[in-house]
């Protein structure tokens, strides 16, 4: 599971990178670096357990 979210990530950067390289828009590579960051930020957010669901207690 966690591999098909980051091949979909992955690939939804490298088309915005693609684009952006074809329209000669970041010469300095500076969004290609911001979108890595990204995808840096995003899979380790992936990675995280869970947030601890709470327990509610039963009424008597």
């Amino acid at each position: 599971d966690l591999r098909v979210r980051v091949a979909r990530l992955v690939a939804c950067k490298v088309t915005l990178a693609a684009r952006v390289d074809s329209f000669h828009e970041s010469p300095n590579g500076e969004q290609g670096k911001f979108l890595l960051s990204e995808i840096e930020r995003r899979l380790e957010k992936l990675q995280e357990p869970p947030p601890v669901k709470a327990i509610k207690p039963l009424l008597p």
